[in-house]
């Protein structure tokens, strides 16, 4: 929302210049009072120059609606109102950007006294310089989209941000536990244009710029949940994910259980410098 705000907020102010530039070509015209007297069974209208004479009013014939004069003067009346319009909307937009604040786990638990903020976020101060930039911009990229169908988070994950699933909340304390900077169902535009929320979009801490992207996928024994795994798979690859390279899929055993040692072979293969391995 507030990134949408900005970039309107920027095209306000480009079409105020824009305004302003047209405004000083019909300053002569702005404080013209004109009077319009239509003609009876047409859509046609003959107009007067009204200018003040002691306690009446002086009109002095100008032309049709189609003459140039006529319509600089209704051209300026047009742009006095745009440039008042526009204003104002530029005033609303920057009092909304300079008053928003970011709802993000970690934005709101660092704005408390540390007596009262939430444990379990050794795992981010203990980060360099790089890896806390990426999750700040990540984590305020997601938050201008708002969040995805918050009714279904119910499971915490002792960092304190709320997933979906047991087995999503299995896979983020394992990247806790391993120092990885990630970000929950953040965001991503695919080629074909759909927004996709991804379950766990990763910074490796191998050079801290790749990024990779992991799905949980879960009851793949039901068959519209497989068409739609599939319809992920093919439109991750159109949009350049490729499969075991910058993109992981992983599954729920037949239990309803995740494999913490799949999970763990992926952060120790793509994730983790070699000497930082356990």
């Amino acid at each position: 929302m507030i990134n949408t705000s900005r970039q309107l907020l920027k095209m306000l102010k480009v079409r105020k210049e824009q305004l302003n530039k047209e405004y000083e070509g019909l300053k002569p015209y702005m404080d013209i009072l004109m009077q319009e007297n239509p003609v009876k069974g047409s859509d046609r209208a003959y107009y007067y120059r009204k200018e003040k004479n002691g306690r009446r009013y002086r009109r002095t014939y100008i032309g049709s609606s189609n003459n140039m004069e006529v319509l600089n003067i209704k051209k300026a009346r047009y742009i006095a109102k745009a440039l008042e319009v526009v204003e104002k909307d530029i005033a609303l937009l920057n009092s909304l950007c300079d008053g928003y604040a970011f709802t993000g786990f970690r934005d709101i638990n660092e704005s408390i006294p540390k007596t009262y903020r939430l444990q379990s976020l050794d795992y981010y101060e203990n980060l360099p310089d790089a890896g806390k930039e990426w999750m700040r911009r990540k984590e305020a990229e997601k938050a201008e989209y708002g969040q995805w169908h918050p009714e279904g988070l119910i499971h915490t994950v002792s960092n304190g941000i709320k997933v979906r699933t047991k087995s999503e909340m299995a896979i983020a304390e394992i990247l806790l536990r391993n120092g990885i900077p990630f970000v929950y169902e953040l965001p991503h535009v695919l080629k074909n244009g759909t927004i996709v929320h991804t379950d766990f979009t990763i910074l490796s801490t191998i050079d801290y710029k790749t990024e990779i992207l992991l799905e949980h996928e879960g009851s793949m024994a039901d068959s519209g949940y497989r068409d739609k795994h599939s319809w992920r798979v093919e439109n991750y690859y159109l949009s350049g994910y490729i499969p075991n390279v910058n993109i992981f899929f992983t599954y729920d055993g037949m239990n309803g259980s995740v494999d913490g040692e799949a999970i763990q072979r992926i952060v120790d293969g793509w994730l983790r410098p070699a000497d930082d391995r356990t």
